[in-house]
């Protein structure tokens, strides 16, 4: 999973320097979501989940606040690092709706990155 980390890292300028802004705070489900970018187009989404509940069925709302099409590139609860098949949102790509927000899986527990295609 480091590995994976340290790459996504590499491969993602905005993760090392530019700008950041929290985009979605929840404290009721304990879950959080800030963005980070870059002049040169890079914007990836980091969503942490610090709770129990898990969010399925692509039924959490999360902002954005920034609209077109995210991809995810990362999921703490995968199951080649321990997690389940199918706990995040492998194979979707959610567009920012009318709400400024994506509708995707959450894993409890887990930490997602989403890139801005």
């Amino acid at each position: 999973m480091v590995t994976d980390c340290n790459y996504i890292r590499w491969d993602h300028p905005a993760l090392r320097n530019g700008f950041m802004e929290i985009t979605h705070e929840d404290y009721s489900n304990s879950i959080i979501a800030f963005k980070r970018w870059n002049n040169e187009g890079d914007v990836v989404l980091v969503i942490i989940n610090a709770g129990d509940n898990n969010f399925t069925n692509y039924s959490y709302g999360l902002n954005t606040k920034q609209s077109g099409r995210w991809q995810q590139i990362f999921c703490s609860q995968d199951g080649e690092y321990g997690g389940w098949e199918g706990a995040g949102n492998a194979f979707y790509e959610p567009y920012t709706q009318f709400d400024n927000c994506i509708y995707i899986n959450i894993p409890k527990w887990s930490v997602l990155f989403f890139k801005l295609l």
